[in-house]
């Protein structure tokens, strides 16, 4: 039967004939046309991987088109599978064929059902075997598994780029290039032209879906990187986690947390995903303020023998709790911005403020109308007519020039902020995005609303922080940013006012200025400061190219619960300093610098949180009145003319023993002088109203080794001779004549700037360890090393989202070119 069968097909492809049947009428031009196509299809699908079940199927039905009389059906499934399996035969549009296939099956289901017609014909007509037709169908379902498989992992390749993942970026864009079966070079063209089922996949996120298939590929990938670092990992000989400590942080007892999660990725080998790395620092860094201690470190090593084991640890927390990892628990009463991918509109919910009804945004920087001005004070001693040098002007620091860069000179473009902001948000495409696209607004509230959802370590916010460099190397190819006019200022008065010319808001518009985003360019909401460096451990986000800079010299943090950002001292060297404008409360170790001197407050007076200080005081007067008694110390006379000493006259003795050197200065002839009725210490009832003592200890200037304790309720600093405190010398002439007022209110020693030309600056951290996060509330300036910075909140015209998954195919296409 078979023998004749073929005798029947090979006398039909020479005669043309159907063995008497009746005569086909003659092949039109699409005929002929389907015919060269599906063979021009099936040359193009050999080398092409996924589909080589597809191809055997697809050369018996085009030697079957060959035949004069194939059947109708025939050259129905041609065209159908040419229009079907056309896209996949060029590369870059692999993923998009497979995706397409899987949320649009119009397409594959009309190529299966004409092709199952036309091999049931072929068959029927005997010009076919019964394999092609079983064939078939195995074909469609793998094809269909393979198209679901890379959909959801596409899917969960922009859930990972929403939450900030690149560590888990990497792996999966790994498992992409295997599931398409190409080179990583050509996943970044694929996925560049996904932008429909991106917007798609934000859309779902949005309204919190897909929640059980994102937990078990999170659970996969999770487990996935946990195997590979545990064969990456090297075994730590000797006690555990002690070398690590040495050789990263060596006689540091206290680090900044940027630093340690950073030293330890580089030495336990390869990066870590977010959700293990906020599990590690809720163990290392319980309180939130960004500083690991030695102590909590050795905590954690507890009771481990392997590194290995704490990772276990940290995964096995991170998968109990796995559902607080994909989305975040929705807010009451939560309107979700919806938008329609067909038509690009979007309702937005009435929540976004002014910005989603059309007005102008406003920036948080303070205007020169309304910022509040604080009145200089007069102090009568300070200006003293006795002052032979109170007509030479102050000096302007050589150490922080005003408006002049320290090496090199500037070349400052002006851009205007809105325009700025737009090319800083349009540099931060997402992968699904050809570079080429522009970005619509849909697009960027799509974003926005996907990131609401997700529990993601990328902040949501339109804040920034402008940095105006007034000196620096950072100032050299920066713009200058044109801000908008008054009416788009934000008229809230702010904490800190300007109190010297280099902070008045008029010299911003001619600072080069830095913008530093809510989501730094390599930790999330951190920006590091620091030295150049060429080893991969500590190094900064925004280099400063000075030697006397710290590695990681200070960090500006953004905090995603209070949206509002910080500036801590990474415990550098030679500190970092934040200039006092508005009073200050002064507390015991506070480091303080007046143009080129510094000095430290040994003793507040009492009320701070330093008990260790006051204690030492308290017990160091006890001596010193032990010693009296005994008879090493003067007995001091009456003070009234009787001959027994009061209570108050040995207080008062105790209070100036450690009283400055050889020298007295004009405050305290004058109040020597002054009158018991004009300065009444004592209440009706006889109770003493004492002035608590504050003890300044100079360490660099010319009085450098001198402590002074200052018991008047009102002091001054300054180079002219009616201050409490004198600094006069002939190379230094950065302090102003009054340079910064002490003044005892409320149990406290407070301090103000009085308007100098050099600034009164206040060192963030004291010794070598990180300091706590001061909040930016309002316009400030900072010193890092020669650096000056003069700092402003603004806000943007829409959120800056920077996506991971673009920096991790750049990374990846550069390590593999």
């Amino acid at each position: 039967f078979n023998s004749r069968g073929a005798a029947r097909r090979r006398m039909i492809n020479f005669f043309g004939w159907n063995g008497g049947g009746a005569a086909r009428p003659r092949r039109c031009s699409s005929d002929s046309e389907a015919q060269h196509q599906l063979a021009t299809l099936c040359k193009d699908l050999e080398g092409r991987p996924l589909v080589q079940e597809f191809i055997p199927v697809l050369q018996a039905l085009n030697q079957v088109l060959h035949v004069w009389t194939a059947p109708e059906a025939a050259f129905q499934a041609a065209r159908a599978a040419v229009a079907f399996l056309k896209p996949y035969t060029e590369e870059e549009r692999t993923l998009e064929f497979l995706l397409s296939s899987h949320t649009h099956k119009e397409k594959m289901e009309n190529c299966a059902a004409s092709m199952k017609r036309a091999l049931v014909a072929c068959q029927s007509a005997g010009l076919t075997e019964e394999a092609e037709l079983q064939r078939w169908p195995k074909a469609l379902e793998g094809l269909r598994q393979k198209c679901r498989e890379v959909f959801e992992l596409h899917f969960y390749a922009v859930f990972l780029d929403v939450k900030g993942d690149k560590v888990l970026l990497e792996q999966l864009f790994r498992w992409l290039s295997a599931a398409l079966q190409l080179p990583l070079a050509s996943i970044q063209r694929c996925l560049a032209r996904t932008r429909p089922w991106a917007e798609e996949a934000l859309q779902a996120m949005a309204r919190r879906k897909q929640l059980r298939m994102l937990q078990r590929l999170h659970e996969r990938a999770l487990q996935q990187w946990n195997r590979e670092w545990q064969e990456a990992s090297r075994p730590e000989s000797g006690k555990l986690g002690v070398k690590f400590w040495d050789s990263s942080f060596c006689h540091l007892f206290k680090i900044a947390w940027p630093d340690f999660v950073e030293a330890f990725e580089n030495f336990y080998v390869g990066r870590c995903p977010n959700d293990l790395v906020r599990q590690l620092r809720a163990k290392v860094d319980p309180n939130g303020n960004h500083q690991v201690t030695r102590n909590s470190w050795q905590l954690l090593l507890r009771d481990h023998s392997r590194i290995s084991d704490i990772v276990d640890i940290l995964l096995e927390e991170v998968l109990s709790s796995l559902p607080e990892c994909i989305y975040r628990e929705p807010p009451e009463e939560e309107e979700v911005i919806d938008v329609d991918a067909s038509e690009w509109q979007v309702c937005e919910s009435s929540k976004q403020g002014p910005q989603a009804c059309g007005e102008p945004l406003r920036l948080g920087f303070p205007s020169p109308q309304s910022t509040p001005q604080v009145a200089k004070p007069w102090v009568p001693f300070a200006h003293s007519t006795a002052d032979d040098d109170m007509s030479i002007p102050t000096q302007t620091d050589v150490r922080h020039p005003t408006g002049a860069p320290l090496h090199g000179a500037r070349d400052s473009t002006r851009v205007a902020w809105d325009d700025f902001v737009s090319d800083l948000c349009a540099s931060h495409k997402p992968w699904w995005m050809d570079p080429e696209d522009e970005a619509s607004s849909a697009s960027f509230a799509l974003r926005e609303s996907a990131l609401r959802a997700v529990d993601s370590c990328i902040s949501c916010t339109r804040r920034s922080l402008i940095f105006g460099v007034v000196s620096g190397d950072l100032g050299q190819n920066r713009p200058v940013l044109q801000m908008p006019n008054p009416a788009h200022v934000d008229e809230k008065p702010h904490a800190v006012s300007p109190s010297s010319p280099r902070e008045a808001p008029a010299d911003f518009s001619t600072l080069p200025a830095l913008v530093v985003a809510a989501n730094g360019s390599r930790f999330s909401g951190v920006t590091k400061f620091g030295r150049s460096s060429s080893k991969r451990a500590l190094a900064p986000d925004c280099p400063m190219s000075e030697p006397i800079a710290s590695r990681s010299h200070f960090n500006v943090i953004h905090d995603q619960e209070t949206d509002q950002f910080y500036i801590m001292d990474a415990g550098s060297k030679w500190g970092t300093f934040v200039k006092i404008g508005s009073t200050v409360t002064l507390s015991c170790g506070d480091w303080i610098r007046v143009g080129g001197v510094e000095f430290i407050v040994r003793f507040c007076g009492g009320g701070c949180k330093c008990q260790k200080s006051h204690i030492h005081y308290r017990l160091h007067s006890l001596k010193i009145e032990e010693e009296r008694h005994k008879g090493m110390w003067p007995n001091p006379k009456p003070k009234n003319g009787g001959e027994e000493l009061s209570d108050d006259d040995i207080q008062a003795e105790l209070l100036t023993v450690r009283k400055s050197r050889g020298w007295m200065s004009t405050a305290s002839r004058l109040c020597s002088c002054a009158s018991a009725t004009d300065r009444p210490m004592k209440m009706q009832s006889g109770t003493c109203i004492p002035v608590a003592p504050l003890e300044l200890d100079f360490i660099s200037g010319p009085r450098m080794g001198e402590k002074i304790v200052l018991l008047d309720r009102v002091c001054t600093l300054g180079r002219g001779e009616g201050n409490t405190i004198q600094v006069t010398d002939s190379q230094l002439a950065s302090v102003s004549r009054v340079h910064c007022i002490f003044e005892f209110s409320g149990n406290r020693w407070q301090m103000r700037d009085n308007s100098s030309t050099n600034g009164t600056w206040r060192r963030l951290s004291c010794v070598l360890e990180p300091s706590e996060p001061m909040a930016v509330t309002g316009s400030m300036s900072i010193q890092a090393g020669t650096h000056e910075f003069f700092v402003k909140p603004a806000e943007m015209r829409q959120c800056l989202i920077p996506s991971p998954g673009r920096a991790v195919l750049e990374e990846m296409h550069r390590t593999h070119a």
